[in-house]
């Protein structure tokens, strides 16, 4: 799509080549108005620069976000629509991910949660700090109220290490009828099976390579947890066994994440 403000630059360069105006405003089909034209908008560089500290801050947030938090406090001052078009203006939009192709019908849900504590969900999230070491994230969520249970961060992970977090979010929000997850040497793990046993807590495992078999709201909290989490501080803290630093730090902000 062609913009107003190229349109005028093409008039320019038409003119600068011995061509009238008049000439290069048909051939770029702008009126001659828009040529002259002089803009009364207040000057946004202040603006620009609020919105990109905004995005350094919640890297996962859409324009409506981004507005929402600019905007508190200030109701009346900032329209969202300039927003939006600062958002566009100036290329700020999220790239859209493809789909990726299911084979044969396994694209529904083989359990669907139906009230809250029915089906929890839980699963790794793997990413590195700045000097190459793997950082991994396990996460928790109820599937029917979306709620994050749980966000426990660590440089490797072993059964104790699954259970211990599965013994927090039971005491704190009582214990779920069927717990989903992949077929991850964490999660198969005998202690882990034993101890879920004894708790009347159903196992539920999706076929390996099937994500999608997952509620789509639980793939996509997996990936905001990533996306959204502070890497800025988190990339600069050192996580070694039997430091919790880590941990607490991302416990404080996960406070404030909204559910999936």
């Amino acid at each position: 799509m062609v913009t107003t403000q190229q349109r005028r630059e093409a008039v320019e360069v038409l003119h600068a080549r011995g061509i009238s105006v008049r000439r290069g405003c048909v051939l770029s089909r702008i009126s001659r108005n828009a040529i002259s034209y002089v803009s009364r908008r207040p000057p946004e560089e202040a603006l620009v620069a609020a919105i990109n500290e905004a995005r350094k801050q919640h890297a996962c947030y859409g324009y409506r976000r981004i507005h929402k938090h600019l905007a508190d406090g200030k109701k009346g001052v900032l329209n969202h629509k300039r927003v939006h078009r600062i958002w566009r203006e100036h290329g700020m939009q999220h790239p859209v991910r493809k789909g990726r192709k299911r084979r044969g019908n396994k694209g529904q849900v083989p359990l669907q949660a139906a009230y809250a504590n029915h089906v929890w969900t839980y699963d790794f999230v793997q990413d590195a700090t700045q000097n190459g070491r793997t950082l991994r994230l396990l996460t928790l969520e109820d599937e029917h109220t979306r709620r994050g249970l749980a966000l426990e961060v660590r440089r490797s992970f072993k059964a104790p290490d699954v259970l211990a977090a599965l013994e927090g979010a039971f005491a704190q929000y009582g214990m779920p009828t069927f717990l989903r997850s992949d077929n991850g040497p964490e999660f198969i793990a005998k202690t882990v099976k034993s101890w879920l046993e004894k708790r009347k807590v159903r196992t539920h495992y999706i076929d390996p390579g099937s994500p999608w078999q997952n509620a789509p709201w639980t793939e996509r909290y997996t990936a905001q947890a990533r996306s959204c989490a502070p890497w800025g501080f988190m990339l600069q803290c050192s996580v070694r066994k039997g430091d919790h630093r880590g941990d607490l730090a991302l416990w404080a902000w996960v406070g404030g994440m909204p559910s999936s």
